[in-house]
């Protein structure tokens, strides 16, 4: 983390996923990456160009999430989620939105990114994961998750934590794979 860290934009929302998942891509992106060139995937989370796809607890319904973009890391918060991992994002026009499954296009066009197109890191915080994956389908908002963004030229994923059962299961199945 940087001392001197500063934060430019902080949201919180409701997001609907489908199939256990949620996207951040840039205008014209397809969201799905399987089979993308230059994709780096660590489990709960995986990145391309212009695109990160993000695993959730919940199956289909409503989960938690903030997002908060920094001059610099802003640190993990380990303490507050159970699972956090880190990926690459390359934007190629500076404007991302959350985008879902459910044939909703564009759920919320998110402010700028601090510096533009470029290279970004990104660190998802997760919490819950094992409650909303039991209980599956809709009823009650169970899990929460928090997306850092902030400016670095960077291409490996990185681990900081795993608690959740199902985190360990998403992250094992790719490790089988690779």
């Amino acid at each position: 983390m940087t001392k001197d860290f500063e934060m430019l934009e902080a949201i919180t929302l409701e997001v609907g996923v489908n199939y256990h998942a949620f996207f951040l891509i840039e205008e014209g992106c397809n969201p799905i990456l399987a089979g993308k060139e230059g994709t780096v995937r660590i489990g709960i989370a995986e990145s391309a160009a212009q695109r990160a796809n993000f695993v959730t607890g919940r199956n289909d319904g409503t989960v938690r999430l903030a997002v908060e973009m920094s001059s610099s890391d802003p640190g993990a918060r380990l303490h507050e989620y159970e699972d956090v991992v880190e990926l690459p994002f390359e934007s190629r026009d500076g404007v991302i939105a959350l985008h879902s499954h459910w044939g909703l296009g564009y759920l919320k066009i998110l402010p700028p990114l601090p510096d533009g197109p470029g290279h970004y890191r990104i660190r998802y915080h997760a919490k819950n994961m094992d409650e909303a994956e039991a209980d599956g389908f809709g009823g009650d908002v169970i899990d929460s998750y928090l997306i850092q963004i902030w400016p670095k030229r960077t291409r490996h994923a990185k681990i900081l934590q795993v608690r959740s059962r199902y985190a360990r299961t998403c992250i094992e199945a790719d490790f089988r794979r690779s």
